[in-house]
């Protein structure tokens, strides 16, 4: 496996290269916030909008190695670390079961390399797949009775799957519940004892697990609602809150007409990053509202949302490894002659049944099942039912394995027999029954699949013209027409999309015609004895073959040094990094604006969205108030946000005709409560922001013209995708482009000498939304200062000094001439800590969801800090170091019983 891993990841050896990721790329992993050891004792993500709580570092795997390698060692090699780790765990789980060497060695290659996982880790989600890992460990640790105490393995299973909610939030809750009802399930099946006593066993094995679990993951789970689900929109458990929640928590569910790609290598292409005729084109990550459209025949505009598709993972288990898996479930119903022990065929039924139910679950939106359990209480939080693919490809592996050690047990550990008269002619006359039959549904699936192969090229034609109107409707819902240049292009790329994803039907029958004819030599006695060593290189080959064919397209690297212009960033990025800390920037159409860029200005805005906020200002620590990656809001950040905004205009019967025009100077406010001092955007708005954005007059002004264009190491092209641009400084009247800057933006943190009590929170908002509020000389507090009262309001806000910034630590020079409140102009949270002269102090919250603190009249130090309770820290820290020592317990016990 680490082989594998070198061959398939060799570029992060050189020193230049880092991996793609889209939820984790290096720009985050450099972000101040996440800097460790410092984030053990708190995180607060400090990059968008007005921060967020993000609790502390878990003592997990994952981070242990970030903390070991640092960002850019992070970067290189968690992607390989953990797809190594997972097939190791895997070899241990299938040794733990009973299996052979080499049917645990190849079994562990195909959790390594299968498609769901490979591609989740290459995506950027690493975690979870060591959680996966965890999990293999925890069912090995529970697949056999041992020696020692009996309470042992359930436990270190439980501190397996305690690790493995650390490493995969809700899906490891996901998997933490397939794994107590396996430890259930398998002690009501083991033979011996009576029902009752069966049932038992299982029920005291099934706490024992859940306490080693809640013991080491207490921290974890307590962190994560604390995050994800307390405050947080939409996670109400009440029934109209759920039902208003149904679209967002199912965007991500597997149409059933994608079902085949499980088994055929990217039909549907790959991800949304892919370049060329491999870029995905499923249903994968369409919002709800899509899907209603098209089903009323496309009447009305289309619908204004994000993703017509959307995702970043293959789903692809290996045309081989659901071969095999068939191969082991239909083995499993046999009742007389089957490969497997009776024990054996009762655990392969559980992990056929939960497989077949979680991918019954994971079509979501698509098929009834999911509202199963979408309305049991905090399934609604889960976001996305194709995480249950994850369960299907984890038991898959399972199925697959035991199909290799059938092979293994049946026809390679026996004696090598002589066929003098042809060793397959030999065999079909004296064989009978399930190999016959096998033989006999493998050749009609191959000519099946060449039927559906011919099939699916009759259809190119539909396929294709279904992508074109798909790309016809989402620029319609970018505001503009395609012309006939553009639907040429079109027609040209759904036709290359569609080449593609047949060439991938032939590269399926292909390994299905292989691997059949491998097992039939197999079924003959070829590989018998001494042969058998042959048949285990053939049948790693066909896995490592197929499944790391089908991978490659998701292998991305980044010259770091160049992306990320290391030692030398560009004149517009290197200015916002100077003092970043003491500013936001945005950008000048923000979408909460409701007004698009025009198409012209398109460029530069995806340029921004995807290479500046989301790699260039994590790197340089540039915060801004635009959301990026923010899919779980907190309830008072979504009303500020709802309420700073243009307000639509309704009529009678409460429709709604437009955007009110009258109120676009909210989005001036918002910039001015969120301290956004700096913005890019098209530099010919300047007037128009002024007119519109503003409720006094003029305070936006150009201060740096740009333009953009190619990077110097990028190539001379028309159409350059945004990795490869950059903004150059010019010094011209009609740049296309230009760095605003707001002068009426308050500074990050200022002292205010008058305020207002407003104790009701909604209305303190809109008295901020009002056009003649004067945010710079008032801030408001919901109920007064104890003995102090407010030296007036005609003072304008005096900026504080920042003597040092960390996200979670930082410390302010403030001397107020009269009793005034140093207000911080970032998000309110209990978690936050206030010294004054190094005197606790009580942190206020003000306008709404700031901060502050009250200072009196003369010279102050002032220092906050993030710190949320790490109490359970302890525990966490604790429960590993107990984990590990009876993991070395287990260990030693085990090497005696050897030796013995």
């Amino acid at each position: 496996m680490l082989v594998v891993m070198v061959i398939f990841f060799w570029r992060s050896f050189h020193p230049d290269y880092v991996l793609f990721s889209n939820d984790g790329p290096l720009g985050f992993q450099k972000a101040a916030f996440l800097s460790l050891p410092a984030s053990f004792v708190g995180q607060w993500f400090d990059l968008n909008t007005l921060g967020a709580n993000a609790g502390a570092a878990f003592v997990d795997l994952s981070t242990v190695i970030r903390w070991i390698l640092g960002p850019v060692g992070y970067s290189k090699f968690i992607v390989p670390f953990s797809l190594w780790f997972l097939g190791v765990s895997a070899y241990f789980c299938f040794r733990r079961f009973g299996m052979s060497r080499s049917s645990a060695v190849i079994g562990g290659l195909a959790a390594g390399l299968v498609t769901s996982f490979f591609t989740n880790a290459t995506w950027g989600a690493a975690g979870p797949i060591i959680g996966f890992g965890m999990d293999y460990l925890a069912v090995g640790a529970l697949a056999k009775r041992d020696k020692f105490p009996f309470w042992i393995a359930p436990a270190l299973a439980g501190m397996a799957i305690g690790l493995n909610v650390m490493e995969a939030a809700d899906i490891g809750a996901l998997f933490s519940m397939l794994i107590a009802a396996f430890v259930v399930y398998q002690s009501l099946v083991e033979d011996g004892k009576p029902v009752a006593t069966r049932a038992a066993w299982g029920v005291g094995r099934a706490i024992v697990v859940a306490i080693a679990a809640f013991f080491i993951a207490s921290y974890a789970v307590y962190a994560l609602v604390g995050a994800n689900i307390t405050g947080i929109v939409g996670t109400k458990q009440d029934v109209q809150s759920k039902a208003a929640h149904w679209d967002f928590a199912t965007s991500w569910s597997m149409p059933k007409s994608e079902t085949p790609a499980l088994f055929i290598p990217n039909l549907y292409g790959c991800n949304v990053i892919t370049p060329g005729a491999a870029n995905y084109w499923g249903g994968l990550g369409r919002d709800p509202a899509w899907d209603r459209y098209f089903a009323a025949g496309e009447k009305g505009p289309p619908p204004q949302v994000q993703f017509i598709r959307h995702t970043g993972r293959g789903i692809y288990l290996g045309c081989f490894v659901v071969f095999l898996a068939v191969f082991s479930v239909l083995q499993s119903f046999r009742k007389k002659d089957s490969v497997f022990t009776p024990l054996e065929r009762r655990l392969i039924w559980f992990w056929f049944g939960t497989a077949l139910f979680s991918l019954l679950l994971a079509f979501g939106r698509f098929a009834p099942f999911y509202r199963l359990i979408y309305n049991l209480p905090y399934f609604s939080t889960i976001r996305n039912p194709d995480k249950f693919l994850h369960i299907v490809t984890f038991n898959v592996i399972i199925l697959f394995a035991y199909g290799i050690h059938g092979l293994h047990r049946r026809y390679l550990h026996v004696p090598l027999v002589s066929a003098p008269g042809g060793r397959f002619k030999t065999w079909w006359k004296k064989t009978s029954g399930f190999d016959k039959g096998w033989v006999i549904g493998c050749v009609f699936a191959i000519l099946l699949a060449f039927a559906g192969w011919g099939l699916y090229a009759g259809m190119r034609d539909q396929v294709a013209n279904h992508l074109v109107e798909l790309d016809r409707v989402q620029a319609l819902a970018g505001g503009s027409q395609m012309d006939a240049d553009a639907l040429q292009r079109s027609h040209d790329f759904a036709a290359s999309q569609v080449s593609l994803s047949l060439e991938q039907v032939g590269w399926f029958i292909l390994f299905l015609t292989v691997g059949s004819g491998l097992v039939l030599l197999i079924l003959t006695g070829a590989f018998a004895g001494r042969r058998a060593v042959w048949a285990s290189i053939f049948l790693g080959l066909i896995v490592v073959g197929d499944l790391g064919r089908a991978n490659l397209p998701y292998i991305v690297y980044w010259n770091y040094k160049e992306k990320y212009e290391v030692g030398n960033p560009e004149p517009i990025i290197k200015f916002l990094a100077t003092q970043a800390d003491q500013q936001r920037v945005g950008y000048l159409l923000p979408r909460q604006s409701f007004l698009r860029t025009p198409p012209q200005f398109g460029q530069f805005q995806s340029l921004y969205d995807i290479e500046w906020t989301q790699q260039l200002f994590p790197f340089y620590n540039i915060l801004t108030p635009d959301i990026v990656q923010m899919p779980r809001m907190a309830v008072d950040l979504q009303t500020f946000n709802d309420t700073m905004r243009p307000q639509f205009e309704t009529n009678a019967q409460g429709e709604i005709t437009g955007i009110d025009g009258k109120s676009y100077y909210r989005v001036g406010r918002n910039w001015q409560l969120t301290a956004t001092k700096y913005l890019v955007g098209p530099a010919p708005f300047i007037n128009a922001i002024n007119q519109q954005f503003d409720s006094v007059t003029n305070r936006f002004r150009i201060i740096q013209p740009f333009e953009i264009g190619p990077r110097p190491w990028a190539p001379r092209s028309e159409y350059l995708p945004p990795s490869q641009l950059q903004a150059t400084p010019v010094d011209t009247p009609n740049a296309t482009y230009a760095l605003f800057e707001y002068t009426g933006a308050l500074p990050r943190a200022g002292l205010f000498s008058g305020w207002q009590v407003v104790s009701n929170d909604n209305a303190a908002l809109q008295e901020l939304a009002l056009p003649e509020f004067d945010a710079a000389k008032t801030l408001l507090l919901p109920a007064p200062i104890p003995g102090v009262t407010p030296s007036g309001t005609n003072q304008e806000v005096v900026p504080a000094k920042f003597i040092s910034y960390e996200p979670a630590d930082i410390k302010l020079d403030a001397t107020p001439t009269s009793p005034s409140v140093l207000m911080m102009c970032d998000k309110y949270d209990s978690d936050w800590k206030v010294w004054v002269d190094g005197k606790p102090g009580q942190v206020l919250r003000c306008d709404y969801l700031m901060r502050g603190v009250f200072l009196p009249a003369g010279h102050h130090e002032v220092e906050f800090k993030f710190r949320p309770s790490i109490k359970m820290l302890y525990v966490n820290v604790a429960a590993v170091f107990l984990g590990l020592c009876m993991l070395g317990y287990a260990m030693a016990a085990t090497n005696k019983q050897r030796e013995g």
